[in-house]
């Protein structure tokens, strides 16, 4: 087997603990007899814990905690316990090797000792601060003792100095080395003031604040989301800094807003909704970041914009018509990677792919409906008429038909936009393929004419249809219209004109001579065209009122 020594052994052996390659029977751990360094078969196992109890008692040294750390304002100090344990059963004696070598802000009461054994010492390990500027401060404990396993352990130490406050914390807010009062401040000005770090959370205690131009200086991190906690803001300039993450979902608390300017910073992740609760805005500027994602529909309730900035980023989608009922009407959006068709709000569209990264974006496709239009039960002939929908924005129109008519047994084609657009491949008697010789955009009207040898059913019905446009690409938001229904209103109404008369007779009779076949003149529900047909509609027209 594999073991930790960098030596294998047989199964039921281990490493002994001299490193010298020697493998020893595991049985010998914990047997009642000493196996260490004099064993005559040369199996050192001392170092295996069940064997201790074999070979006499030892010291055995545990400490805690197993580093030392503070934090402290300056010109403070503070003491924590640090404590060594003897375990073991046999006196155990310790001592810090390196005093020399430990920096003033650290003491300790006691620096070696003696141990019985289930004893420990407490000692008193002091930090101070005085005289030491801010920032982190490490150093280490070496302590020796006569532990076999813990001959030397060295223990970490670190202590961080903060500044002190200087401000009254019950009614004043430290920022930036500054103390502002709670209720008096309404205005903070730090325009190019060389702001560096985070915004604190702690600029949400001034919640009396009105403007607050923080803009042009080297803010890093997350705006905080206590920003939100500032709900009499009218101004609020966060511009030209380096802040990250994402725009804080609370921004949208901040309903007294009048101008938001976030550009010129690194902020990532979607346009929050919320921000759609700034109803009173008149100034939005996002540009210059790293937002994604959709631009969110609540924009549309900005309704007092007169200038919103939204360009350089990483939006994507399609841009929401709500855009258009924010008060710019042309807002700027170019170097996104938004995806057309382009919303116009009156005065062209708000952007064009000349502006955009299109790469990823799907290709726009028309809306196509495919349906019946009117039908001529008499001669067997049916509508096919097709609507392709808004094509503005559109890459590619209709170029491929394909579809299954089931309820009939289709004998030819003719007519509609087939005569000037289409050219039919090929119709079975139950499918139809076409082909455009044109790209077709914004048609709305008879596609083609189906006659057919027979019905066969009560209804007719498309399905299996494909639609495709000039890449061969499917086209997905198809409609089709509902069946069509082949039951007669009036039986023997041959020429759907709600009344029966001679001129349903010769109709009838010219199909049974045809052998053709008509539901409307199947009088007597047999599946077929004859004589008793023309019985059965006589004697009906003969005694009606």
């Amino acid at each position: 087997m594999s073991v930790g020594w960098g030596q294998d052994c047989d199964e039921g052996y281990v490493p002994d603990c001299s490193g010298d390659g020697d493998c020893c029977s595991e049985d010998w751990i914990g047997d009642g007899y000493c196996d260490n360094e004099d064993q005559s078969w040369g199996c050192d196992l001392i170092c295996y814990e069940e064997e201790l109890s074999d070979c006499g008692h030892f010291p055995q040294l545990y400490y805690h905690p197993n580093e030392l750390s503070e934090q402290l304002e300056q010109n403070n100090s503070s003491t924590i316990i640090f404590t060594i344990v003897n375990n073991g059963d046999e006196n155990l004696e310790w001592e810090v090797l390196n005093q020399d070598e430990i920096p003033n802000w650290l003491s300790f009461t006691i620096y070696g000792g003696f141990l019985e054994s289930g004893s420990l010492e407490e000692i008193d390990v002091t930090f101070d601060s005085s005289e030491l500027n801010v920032g982190e401060y490490n150093s280490t404990i070496t302590i020796s003792s006569n532990d076999p396993f813990n001959e030397e352990i060295v223990v970490p130490v670190s202590l961080t100095i903060i500044s002190q406050s200087l401000c009254d914390e019950e009614i004043e807010v430290e920022l930036w080395d500054e103390c502002y009062n709670i209720e008096e401040t309404t205005v903070l000005n730090l325009y190019d003031s060389g702001l560096v770090g985070e915004i604190p959370p702690e600029i949400g205690n001034l919640t009396n604040l009105t403007l607050l131009y923080l803009n042009s200086n080297q803010l890093t991190g997350e705006i905080p989301v206590e920003i939100g906690n500032l709900t009499n803001l009218t101004y609020l300039s966060l511009h030209v800094n380096q802040l990250t993450g994402e725009i804080p979902s609370e921004i949208g608390n901040l309903t007294n807003l009048n101008s938001l300017d976030l550009s010129y910073n690194q902020l990532t992740g979607e346009i929050p909704p919320e921000i759609g609760q700034l109803t009173n805005l008149t100034y939005l500027y996002l540009s210059f970041n790293q937002l994604t994602g959709e631009l969110p529909v609540e924009i549309g309730n900005l309704t007092n914009l007169t200038y919103l900035n939204l360009s350089i980023n990483q939006l994507t989608g399609e841009i929401p018509e709500e855009i258009c009922n924010q008060g710019d009407s042309s807002p700027s959006l170019s170097n996104n990677q938004l995806c057309p068709p382009y919303p116009d709000c009156g005065e062209g569209p708000i952007t064009s792919e000349d502006e955009q990264d299109t790469s990823e974006c799907e290709e726009p496709q028309p809306e196509v409906y495919l349906g019946f239009g009117e039908l001529d039960i008499e001669n067997q002939v049916v509508e096919i008429v097709m609507d392709v929908g808004e094509t503005e924005g559109m890459w590619y129109g209709v170029t491929g038909i394909q579809f299954d008519i089931t309820g009939g047994i289709i004998e030819d084609t003719f007519g509609g936009y087939i005569d000037n657009y289409f050219s039919v491949v090929s119709n079975s008697e139950s499918t139809i393929l076409i082909f455009g010789d044109y790209v077709i955009n914004d048609i709305s009207g008879i596609l083609v004419n189906v006659e057919f040898n027979e019905f066969v059913d009560s209804e007719l019905c498309i399905t299996n249809w494909i639609i495709s446009d000039e890449i061969l690409n499917l086209i997905d938001d198809v409609n089709i219209g509902d069946c069509i229904s082949l039951d007669c209103s009036i039986l023997g109404d041959v020429n759907n004109d709600s009344s029966l008369n001679i001129l349903d007779l010769v109709q009838i009779s010219n199909l049974i001579l045809d052998d053709g076949y008509n539901q409307c003149g199947d009088t007597n529900s047999d599946g077929g065209l004859d004589i008793l047909d023309l019985v059965t509609l006589v004697n009906v027209i003969m005694n009606q009122p």
